[in-house]
C-alpha cells in the first residue's frame, strides 16, 4: 500500500483514485441506498474487496 509523507494510504484520497477505482467507490453508495439486507451487505463487502484488490493492483511497483 502507498502512502503519502503523512501516513494516510494514496486510496483513502477519492481526487486520486483511478476512474475505475472510484467506479467501484461509488457504486457502494448506490448499492448502501437501496436499503438494508444481508444480501446487500455481502455486495457492498465484495465492492470494497474488489475496490481494495484494484488499488494494489495501481500501486504495484512497475517491473524492471
Amino acid at each position: 500500500m502507498k502512502y503519502h509523507n503523512n501516513g494516510i494510504p494514496r486510496r483513502a484520497y477519492i481526487d486520486q483514485l483511478t476512474p475505475e477505482e472510484l467506479e467501484l467507490y461509488q457504486m457502494v453508495g448506490k448499492i448502501e441506498s437501496l436499503g438494508a439486507h444481508p444480501l446487500l451487505t455481502d455486495v457492498v463487502v465484495l465492492l470494497a474487496q474488489a475496490r481494495d484488490k484494484l488499488a494494489d493492483w495501481v500501486e504495484l511497483e512497475p517491473a524492471k
